[in-house]
C-alpha cells in the first residue's frame, strides 16, 4: 500500500504534515508544522521543498 492523495503524517520528531502524497512520496501543496510551532506552507516535489516556501512563526 503506498499513500496517495491527501494526507496527514506525523513524524517522530513531532513534525506534523497535511498535504498530497504521490507514490507514497510528500508531492504537490503541504503544510509542516515543526514541534516549535514554525508553520511551512509550500510545494514539494518527490519530498522536496520546490519554489517559494512561505514561513509563519
Amino acid at each position: 500500500n503506498k499513500r496517495s492523495g491527501r494526507g496527514v503524517m506525523t513524524f517522530g520528531d513531532g513534525t506534523l504534515y497535511h498535504g498530497e502524497w504521490r507514490d507514497d512520496t510528500m508531492n504537490g501543496q503541504g503544510v509542516m508544522t515543526l514541534p516549535n510551532g514554525e508553520r511551512r506552507e509550500g510545494l514539494f516535489v518527490n519530498g522536496e521543498w520546490r519554489g517559494p516556501v512561505r514561513t509563519q512563526p
